[in-house]
């Protein structure tokens, strides 16, 4: 009778430890779906299915925001970095699957500095006298320095023609768009679309002049202002 009494108890509590870590599992809360992410490398593959090796349907460019569809049931560990992979959504329509190491997804990713900071750091970097480069080698005649009060001042040659202000919007913790502000509406420069990419310690710049894309190089940190 006494073993008997023994082996019902041992039951019972196998029982009751099978239910309790059936729960559990059940009460494990999933990573919420956030509804868009940011790109955070340029070239990003977007892939057939979730997976390496699967076949490239396209590539984002860094920066861009994407609507987030669902993701995978489980992470992938791929070099340093373990994450899920998302089915997103672009705004031209193309549906694929990216690895979310590269998103910005709230807080599942690193998150983009403070916008502030941020506007301060390409300041710096911005900062100085930039020459447009021809592409055979050698510097335009076209400049435009930009100063630590966010002014400018651009021309050709050594002359000044140009002057006014200029705002910094940043898109990602490498990339940023320039919006210049001429002082007189009559005396817009003929330089538009001023985007800057930060790769290492290294800034470049990219601008149209008049209706072709120019490169710019700085050649003078310091410049001073004409006046």
């Amino acid at each position: 009778m006494k073993w008997k009494c023994i082996l019902s108890s041992t039951l019972f509590f196998l029982l009751v430890s099978c239910h309790g870590k059936s729960e559990n599992k059940q009460n494990v809360a999933k990573p919420s779906l956030p509804k868009e992410a940011v790109v955070l490398t340029e070239g990003l593959k977007v892939r057939l299915s979730p997976n390496r090796v699967a076949a490239e349907l396209g590539r984002l460019e860094e920066g861009m925001k994407v609507e987030i569809l669902s993701h995978s049931p489980e992470k992938e560990k791929i070099g340093q970095y373990e994450a899920y992979w998302y089915k997103i959504k672009t705004d031209d329509d193309l549906i694929g699957w990216v690895y979310g190491a590269y998103l910005n997804i709230d807080n599942q990713n690193q998150k983009l500095q403070n916008e502030d900071e941020l506007k301060t750091k390409f300041l710096k970097d911005l900062q100085g006298k930039w020459f447009t480069v021809r592409r055979g080698g050698g510097y335009g005649s076209f400049f435009i320095s930009f100063f630590p009060d966010l002014e400018y001042e651009a021309g050709y040659g050594t002359a000044v023609s140009y002057r006014g202000q200029f705002v910094i919007e940043p898109k990602t913790s490498s990339k940023f768009f320039v919006t210049l502000i001429p002082k007189h509406k009559k005396n817009k420069p003929p330089i538009e679309e001023i985007i800057g990419k930060k790769v290492g310690l290294t800034l470049s710049l990219k601008a149209k002049l008049g209706k072709r894309e120019v490169r710019l190089e700085i050649t003078d940190k310091y410049p001073k202002k004409s006046r």
